[in-house]
């Protein structure tokens, strides 16, 4: 398995290389653990992250396990803690609601890439 792991490891580090031209910038504000009085979540200050975001209407199951078709997929490609109540803002300005995550793991459990569909 280990094996695998390193095979993994520098697929996406070539994949990255790759794709250095097509990846955009997005703002990422975390989730900081904190709710307004009004119940709305807390965010860190924006960084910006580089991702392959692409237009992608694919059937998602959101948190509550309702199918939703998203609009756009954001590809890391690098290990990323992404939570459902963060924001990312996209290049042309909008910030859509996170609908699914994804994240292959290696042997050790930590992620390859970070997978985001938003709606």
């Amino acid at each position: 398995m280990a094996d695998l792991s390193r095979i993994l490891t520098s697929a996406v580090a070539i994949a990255d290389r790759a794709t250095a031209s097509l990846q955009a910038v997005v703002q990422h504000a975390a989730f900081d653990g904190t709710y307004s009085a009004s119940g709305e979540p807390g965010h860190a200050t924006p960084v910006a992250r580089r991702a392959i975001v692409e237009a992608k209407q694919e059937l998602r199951r959101d948190k509550d396990g309702t199918e939703r078709m998203s609009r756009w997929k954001l590809t890391f490609v690098e290990p990323l803690a992404v939570n459902l109540l963060d924001l990312f803002t996209l290049p042309d300005g909008t910030t859509p609601a996170l609908l699914a995550l994804a994240a292959p793991i290696d042997s050790a459990g930590a992620p390859f890439i970070q997978e985001v569909w938003v709606q």
